[in-house]
Parts: structure tokens; sequence; C-alpha cells
């Protein structure tokens, strides 16, 4: 695993740490096929590009679903007087650490695609465009 990448996921907790070291490992399965489909010559550092942009795709596509329907969620349950609402075994409000965690968290990976300028790359509908975006639109 590459240094980007553990970045990433040491401080993800474990259930979803596994599923984006997962996800990582199916899109290098795919490396290959990904490298071909865009008419691109081969090396370790778009490779490993390719494989750090699938991590965090794969961990903000997680994060921000959590975040988004626990934040909606509150926000509806507002009109009606309430202050806080159970999401699977877990009660959130906009004051819980949960949620202020789960806020941080998207905060934070998003921080880390700007950082690392993959704003453009990371929205690419697939990962044949974000190769070719690795490859040819940031040079």
């Amino acid at each position: 695993m590459n240094e980007g990448i553990h970045n990433i996921v040491e401080h993800l907790p474990r259930s979803l740490r596994d599923q984006v070291l997962s996800y990582v490992a199916a899109v290098e399965a795919a490396a290959d096929a990904i490298f071909d489909d865009a008419h691109v010559e081969q090396n370790a550092q778009l490779r490993q590009q390719l494989l750090l942009v699938a991590a965090l795709r794969k961990a903000i596509g997680i994060v921000s679903s959590c975040y988004w329907a626990v934040d909606n969620s509150l926000a509806v349950s507002r009109g009606s007087g309430a202050s806080a609402v159970r999401v699977g075994g877990a009660i959130y409000s906009k004051e819980s650490e949960r949620y202020l965690e789960l806020r941080q968290l998207h905060k934070d990976l998003n921080a880390v695609i700007d950082e690392l300028g993959l704003r453009q790359v990371f929205e690419a509908d697939n990962y044949t465009d974000v190769l070719t975006e690795l490859a040819h639109g940031r040079e």
C-alpha cells in the first residue's frame, strides 16, 4: 500500500478502512485494463496516483453518504421539534460527538482532495477518465 493511501486510511474506523482497502484492491486488479482503455502507458507513479484517487473516492463516497443522511435527517427532525435522530444503533444531534466526528471527517477528506489538487480528477466519470486526466490533464 502506498504512503498516501496509508495516510488516508490509518485514522478511519476499521469498517470504513476495510471497505476502502478492499475497493482499492479491486481497482488495482483492474488497473491493467484501465490503462489499456485509457491508452496510457503504465508506470508506477500513475498506478499509485490512480489507487490514491480510488481510495479517496471510496472514502468520501461512504462518508458523504452518511454525513448528508444524518445532517438532512437532523434538519427535517428540527421541523417537528426533535433535536436528535437515531441512525442504526447511534443517536445523533448537532452537538453529539459522533455527528461532530462525522462532519470533521467529511471536511478533512474534502480538504485532502483539494490539497492534492485532485478535485477535477476526482470528479471524472470513470477510472479511464481519471487516468487520462492524471496522465495528461495535470501536465
